[in-house]
């Protein structure tokens, strides 16, 4: 079995304010950390709830520049999603040199999030916070530390709700549901077609998500619920 150098640590969001974090850096283990606070929420670090971690100076720094600039990241949101509406002519003059509208803020949006370190506390299904890319040793010496509480996991598996089956159902659902869409784009002459024309790429999209989900190992949350042991390691 291959040496674990980085893997995931998962608790449950009522318990966050009572973990004892060891003062090692989840990023290389050093014993001399900067401490950050990082909120759980997944678009800007609104103050509350958030978890203070230990990181290496370089991730510290790039943690603390999001939390200045990621505030930014709904407004660019907004800003991007009424681009794309006025290039579409839903808002506003059909004409005119909507591309910068829309590429700008869509821009600067994905250089904010470059910033988001990837040890961010990220809430998960289930009512659990997972921090990823932590230091296999750290993740460890968590687990020693808040025993019955910290779970490792490997990392970049995800955590679902139910099991993978249901997100394959859905996503032959509504790839049924594009086919038939496609179906009245092509044969049928009425304004459904046009809304047809709209509604597609949704369901296309919301099929391929969901089949996305149902690929691959899983973890689920109903089987997080139960308390781990300091016997517990990485498992799919």
């Amino acid at each position: 079995m291959p040496v674990l150098r980085r893997t995931d640590v998962v608790f449950p969001k009522a318990r966050a304010g009572d973990l004892r974090i060891p003062p090692l850096a989840l990023t290389d283990g050093r014993a001399d950390p900067e401490w950050v606070e990082l909120s759980y929420h997944v678009i800007t670090p609104v103050p509350r709830p958030a978890l203070r971690i230990p990181l290496d100076p370089e991730a510290a720094a790039r943690a603390r520049r999001f939390n200045r600039l990621g505030p930014l990241l709904g407004v660019l949101l907004v800003l991007s999603l009424a681009g794309v509406l006025v290039a579409l002519g839903k808002v506003g003059p059909g004409d005119g040199p909507y591309l910068p509208l829309v590429l700008f803020p869509t821009i600067l949006g994905s250089l904010v999030s470059g910033l988001r370190p990837k040890q961010k506390p990220t809430p998960v299904p289930g009512g659990f916070v997972r921090i990823s890319h932590v230091d296999a040793v750290v993740a460890q010496h968590w687990m020693a530390l808040n025993p019955g509480v910290v779970r490792i996991l490997y990392e970049g598996i995800p955590i679902r709700r139910y099991k993978p089956m249901v997100y394959r159902l859905l996503g032959v659902a509504f790839l049924a549901l594009t086919a038939a869409l496609i179906a009245v784009l092509l044969f049928v002459d009425s304004d459904m077609a046009a809304h047809a024309f709209f509604a597609i790429p949704v369901a296309g999209l919301t099929a391929l998500a969901f089949l996305l989900q149902g690929a691959g190992s899983t973890y689920l949350a109903a089987e997080l619920e139960s308390p781990p042991s300091t016997e517990d390691s990485p498992a799919p």
